[in-house]
């Protein structure tokens, strides 16, 4: 698949999921699909803590139990409603998370910021509707000039979609056997 084909693929399948999502979420999506969760571990202690803090004062969570993201590789976005729901235990979560985060990818921040730029042009050159385009545009081109790359969702997506998830690789999220459940509804409410 060319690497056009590949990005409108994802955004595509992202704005199925997520038509609310701001650039700055597609730049999330794109970014976890290249360095999967290697990113966000730096402290085992504290992400285990972190964890199990959000877990237990969580109460609002979107239905879908993992979101896969098929772009450099393959990654998951699994969502902690599962361990919520007693679908998975805590342990073997933090556990899969904890091996996930292990990956490491060999781009550097030159490149990706190039593949950044390329991926940005197909979006805004797509049919997607993606709302606050120029301003985040700007905000990401603030933040790479800053050497940052690790970002948040937009307060939009945040608010809209309560994201309370993890990024697995592909071998970790099969150890986890989650069963997908459907719901109606963005949110579920415990």
């Amino acid at each position: 698949m060319s690497f056009e084909k590949t990005i409108l693929q994802l955004a595509e399948e992202e704005f199925e999921l997520h038509p609310k999502a701001n650039l700055r979420d597609y730049y999330k999506l794109f970014f976890q699909g290249t360095f999967g969760p290697g990113h966000f571990v730096s402290d085992y202690l504290s992400a285990i803590d972190f964890i199990y803090k959000e877990l237990n004062e969580s109460t609002n969570f979107e239905t879908d139990l993992y979101q896969k993201i098929n772009y450099r590789q393959i990654f998951y976005r699994v969502n902690l409603l599962a361990v919520k729901m007693n679908l998975i235990s805590f342990n073997d979560y933090y556990a899969g998370f904890l091996a996930s985060s292990r990956f490491k990818s060999n781009i550097s921040n030159e490149q990706w910021i190039y593949e950044w730029q390329q991926i940005e042009k197909i979006l805004e050159a797509s049919s997607l509707e993606i709302p606050n385009f120029e301003h985040d545009s700007n905000f990401l081109q603030r933040i790479f000039f800053e050497n940052e790359y690790v970002i948040s969702h937009s307060q939009d997506f945040r608010t809209t979609y309560n994201p309370h998830y993890r990024i697995f690789t592909q071998t970790e999220f099969e150890k986890l056997q989650i069963k997908e459940i459907s719901c109606n509804s963005y949110i579920y409410q415990l």
